[in-house]
């Protein structure tokens, strides 16, 4: 590939030699700038092709009288903003049709895109920072689809979840039974009449009810889990449940009933992608992860002893334990690959420092017993366990390196021509500019020595005489 680029880099500028600078530089920078301009038409011509049929209309030019109009006959609006250069648009797109189809066939959703690289105004209106964003906007409630991957059924998940009532009413034993099999973890008020926690309990669960699930009902609805005393908010996961306990009962504050809830909104040990790995983060703990390798079949020892310290609960308010398989995020958290598996990660998200056992360590961390993951997070959690990693400058060079090195392998692994494509163009670019600034002068014509007609030497551009300067003058 370089002999390549440098044959094709001399001959262009033996060619161009001949003509004048200024031609030589406007055709070195108009190839790269005609080459870009193709590539961008391209792109957006490619997502024009697969939404040219679309059955998903675009209200860009309506936006704000389409939302008024659905908001007036109580029907919340599901939207994509996206811009057509997104790659990750065009992925979508084919996606966001089956949406579209589902929901007409159902009715109670609208469902539509708005191009907000060309509506700026409808774009800073609605806060959108990156494209594709995927907005519920509801009559009452706006949501965002976060953290998760968008697939056809997790979008569907999404919009379902947030169209519901915020706390659903559990009015009988068998609604209260259905909803333990159905979710691993749920919150729960339980209470005789309205109480003075509901306000503030249905306020949060309005804002968070894309990624938790809240329920209300009466104590004679638990049957033999019936707590002693009420009102009580409770939150059930891994087969139990555990109640809110605040500092002071008769002041419940938004604020600390809502660190109790990111504190317990996942189950003690779970699996881990990008969906919750937002929301472990939010948790504020440390975060525990038995890293497996990816499809291996073999058992885990280290997993089940991780998972029983994380529902023993004695580490509970530090630590959120998980089980991650494969290397990907691995990787980002840690800028490295494992030496091993299974292994153990603990990551930070606060100070972005993390742990991992030294392969030269006896035991060795797939060979933990349940009291030596104890011991290690007890000396991770105490400080005495010096970790790796931070949030300084040269942490954040060796993630730009990282990262962009990651960036050009996938490059030429998923689009090998375009990667070839790119290095020719650059690596030409850049030896036509050496050339033009080592070994061209800055005369206007360019040639070999020679001898005009009227005797006069030309020697790179400067004439010499061979006419006597000083003649006679004839009076």
């Amino acid at each position: 590939m370089l002999l390549l680029s440098i044959s094709f880099t001399s001959f262009v500028s033996l060619r161009i030699s001949r003509f004048k600078s200024s031609f030589r530089i406007h055709a070195i920078v108009a190839v790269p700038v005609i080459l870009i301009l193709f590539l961008q038409t391209s792109r957006s011509q490619g997502f024009d092709d697969n939404t040219g049929n679309s059955q998903v209309p675009d209200i860009g030019f309506n936006f704000a009288e389409k939302r008024d109009e659905l908001h007036g006959i109580h029907k919340p609006l599901l939207v994509m903003f996206y811009s057509p250069d997104c790659g990750y648009c065009r992925q979508l797109s084919p996606i966001w049709e089956r949406v579209g189809a589902y929901y007409r066939r159902r009715g109670d959703i609208f469902v539509a895109k708005v191009d907000a690289a060309r509506y700026h105004s409808i774009g800073e209106d609605n806060d959108i920072m990156g494209y594709p964003t995927i907005r519920y906007i509801g009559p009452k409630r706006n949501y965002t689809f976060v953290g998760g991957t968008r697939t056809y059924e997790h979008i569907i998940n999404f919009a379902t979840r947030v169209s519901m009532p915020a706390v659903r009413n559990l009015l009988t034993d068998s609604l209260y039974k259905d909803a333990k099999k159905k979710h691993d973890v749920f919150f729960m008020l339980v209470q005789e009449d309205k109480s003075y926690l509901e306000a503030t309990y249905t306020q949060i669960a309005e804002d968070l009810l894309q990624f938790s699930h809240f329920t209300k009902g009466h104590p004679r609805v638990m049957g033999a889990d019936r707590p002693s005393e009420t009102p009580i908010i409770l939150v059930h996961k891994d087969a139990n449940y555990y109640q809110f306990e605040p500092l002071d009962p008769d002041n419940v504050t938004k604020e600390e009933l809502l660190a109790w809830i990111r504190l317990e909104k996942l189950a003690a040990f779970t699996g881990v992608g990008r969906f919750n790995f937002h929301e472990m983060v939010q948790s504020g703990k440390m975060l525990v992860f038995v890293v497996i390798e990816e499809k291996s079949t073999e058992e885990v020892p280290l997993r089940g002893n991780v998972a029983t310290v994380a529902k023993q609960r004695r580490l509970h308010s530090w630590f959120q334990f998980g089980e991650l398989i494969g290397d990907e995020l691995y990787a980002s958290l840690t800028l490295s690959y494992p030496a091993e598996y299974p292994t153990l990660l603990v990551f930070d998200p606060a100070s972005e420092l993390y742990w991992v056992p030294e392969v030269s360590e006896r035991p060795r961390a797939a060979d933990y017993s349940v009291d030596e993951v104890n011991e290690y997070l007890e000396l991770i959690r105490s400080g005495e366990k010096a970790g790796r990693g931070g949030s300084g400058f040269p942490r954040k060079l060796h993630r730009f390196l990282f990262d962009t090195k990651n960036v050009v392998v996938a490059l030429f692994r998923d689009a090998p021509f375009i990667a070839v494509l790119i290095t020719v163009v650059f690596t030409t670019m850049f030896g036509c500019f050496v050339y033009l600034c080592c070994f061209m002068d800055g005369g206007e014509d360019v040639g070999e020595d020679f001898e005009d007609t009227n005797g006069e030497e030309t020697d790179g551009g400067h004439q010499y005489s061979n006419v006597p300067t000083d003649k006679p003058k004839v009076e």
